[in-house]
């Protein structure tokens, strides 16, 4: 930080080196532009990231209702096909069959039941 604010003597300086040092001594920050950093629930509730649709609803069929950051790169049109991270060996089969082209003899030779 200290560079991209131009305070080359920051980089250098013994109350700066490390998170703790910075957390002690951030009274030394007053004037500087900086900020608070948000928890992970604090920002899925930040009205602001609601707004810019950086957060996501997901329905997940243990969890129930999952919400979690987007992207941040905005290229193109916004997806809008959220689902919930598979759960283990969910896709194995189609995976292995689709991509792999694997036959039903040789996955049930693989998967251990």
């Amino acid at each position: 930080m200290g560079a991209a604010i131009g305070r080359q003597d920051m980089l250098v300086d013994p109350r700066f080196e490390s998170f703790a040092t910075r957390r002690q001594y951030r009274r030394e920050f007053v004037g500087e532009p900086c900020s608070a950093l948000n928890t992970v629930e604090e920002a899925l509730a930040e009205p602001h990231a609601f707004a810019r649709g950086s957060v996501v609803e997901t329905t997940h069929p243990k969890f129930g209702l999952v919400r979690s950051m987007a992207s941040a790169v905005r290229v193109g049109e916004p997806m809008t096909d959220h689902r919930s991270a598979p759960a283990l060996g969910e896709h194995t089969r189609s995976v292995l069959t689709e991509l792999c082209g694997y036959s039903s003899e040789k996955i049930d030779g693989l998967i251990k039941v």
